[in-house]
């Protein structure tokens, strides 16, 4: 059916067992209005609407075992609509959305058991909005968007029972945004959104029974905002952000019962902020942070009960902070903080509970650095190991607590370095320092008996005091 002209409507429907068939929609002018559904057994069925105009409306439903069939809808103009929907036993089956021009909304559905089934819609203009929604019983299939333009946005979803499903965005311009989510038992499912441009922001969530999933975000561009999380029950999980620009800011967190999964972040160039968590009951898990360029920022926490597992900053470039806390019942975990450059801050506690067979690492190269650690409470089989390169540099070291079979290592390279080291309520523990520069000084104090504590200090005008009844070799 082919119409010229404002004003019009057409529609048709097919119903019961249709198979090798077509309805077409041809609309060329403003405010036109098609409506096309084909039901009851569908196969290798077509839906095809195209509009040029402003303010038309597409509407295409197929329902009731849909297989191998496919709605296409094409609009270009500005304010147009597009709604499609397939449901109820969906497989092999596509919906496609081409819309260019401005103020354009797309709603799209597939529900109740789809398989092997895609959406995809792609907006170019501005002021676009899109709504995808594939529900009940979702395998092999995927939601794939593409906007180009400012003042976008995208909401898309997979609900109850994903299995080996993919949501693909790709955003290009300013001022964007979009939220993914993966919901209610999910299994080798992923979440893929690339961003292109300023001021865009992404919020990715899979939660309730996480197992092999992936959520992943590149933001190239500056002022760029990605906030994921992961909860309930996540397993062999990844979280991974890439942001290139200045001013970006991400926030990841793993939640409840998190197994054998990671959150990896990327980040480059200036002033960007990093902050990740591991949270309720973390094992075999780790964060990776990596940060290139100045004042950069970094905030991790891994806490309630963490066993094996691992959290690591890397930072290149100057005035950058870092800070590690893995608290309450922490057993055979790392942390640890790489800084190149000058003026870097690092804080790293492990604190609350039983600390065992747990590690604090900080390597330092570069001027003005600062290293603050602390491991508090009933420590065993634990260490601390400080490397500091370059000038005023500081290192305030604590195991606090009831500290057994328990190590301090320090070791300082430059001029006007400082030390301080406390080990309190410890038995067969050892403080080991080596200072090698200038203008050194090293402070170690320990309570309790059966400890050992060494300095080695090269240079002029180096102090050092070692308490209670120790010995200091110069």
């Amino acid at each position: 059916m082919t119409q010229e002209g404002s004003g019009n409507l057409s529609g048709a429907e097919q119903v019961t067992s249709t198979t090798n068939s077509t309805i077409t929609h041809i609309q060329i002018d403003d405010n036109n209005e098609a409506l096309s559904a084909q039901e009851a057994i569908t196969n290798n069925g077509t839906l095809l609407i195209n509009q040029q105009g402003d303010m038309n409306e597409a509407e295409s439903i197929q329902t009731d075992d849909i297989e191998s069939s496919e709605i296409t809808i094409n609009q270009s103009g500005d304010s147009n609509a597009a709604l499609s929907i397939q449901e109820t036993e969906v497989t092999l089956s596509q919906t496609l959305v081409t819309q260019v021009g401005d103020l354009n909304t797309v709603g799209t559905m597939q529900d109740e058991t789809i398989e092997n089934s895609s959406i995809i819609v792609n907006q170019s203009g501005e002021d676009n909005d899109f709504d995808s929604r594939q529900r009940n019983q979702i395998a092999t299939s995927t939601v794939t968007s593409s906007q180009v333009g400012l003042l976008n946005t995208a909401e898309l979803d997979q609900m109850d029972s994903i299995d080996s499903s993919v949501i693909i965005l790709n955003q290009d311009g300013d001022i964007n945004e979009v939220y993914a989510q993966q919901v209610f038992t999910i299994s080798s499912s992923s979440m893929v959104v690339n961003q292109v441009g300023d001021d865009n922001t992404v919020d990715m969530d899979q939660f309730n029974t996480v197992s092999s999933a992936v959520s992943a975000v590149n933001q190239l561009g500056s002022s760029n905002d990605a906030n994921i999380i992961q909860s309930t029950e996540i397993s062999f999980s990844t979280i991974t952000i890439v942001q290139s620009g200045m001013n970006n800011d991400v926030e990841a967190d793993q939640t409840s019962e998190v197994t054998d999964s990671t959150i990896a972040i990327h980040q480059y160039n200036t002033d960007n902020s990093a902050t990740a968590e591991q949270t309720d009951l973390v094992s075999l898990s780790s964060i990776i942070i990596s940060q290139t360029g100045d004042m950069n920022d970094t905030e991790v926490v891994q806490e309630e009960e963490v066993s094996s597992t691992a959290a690591t900053v890397t930072q290149a470039g100057s005035m950058n902070f870092a800070s590690i806390d893995q608290n309450f019942l922490i057993d055979s975990s790392s942390a640890i903080v790489g800084q190149s450059g000058d003026s870097n801050n690092a804080q790293i506690t492990q604190i609350d509970g039983l600390i065992s067979f747990s590690t604090i690492t900080i390597s330092q190269v570069g001027t003005n650095n600062m290293a603050d650690t602390e491991q508090d409470g009933l420590i065993s089989n634990s260490f601390i190991n400080i490397a500091q390169s370059g000038t005023d540099n500081s290192a305030d070291i604590a195991q606090d607590t009831l500290v057994d079979a328990s190590s301090v290592t320090a070791l300082q390279t430059g001029t006007q370095n400082s030390l301080t080291v406390l080990q309190m309520d410890l038995m067969s523990s050892n403080i080991s320092i080596t200072q090698n520069g200038d203008m050194n000084t090293a402070d170690t104090t320990q309570f309790n008996d059966f400890q050992t504590a060494s300095a080695t200090q090269l240079g002029t005008g180096c102090s050092g005091l070692i308490l209670p009844d120790t010995s200091l070799r110069w």
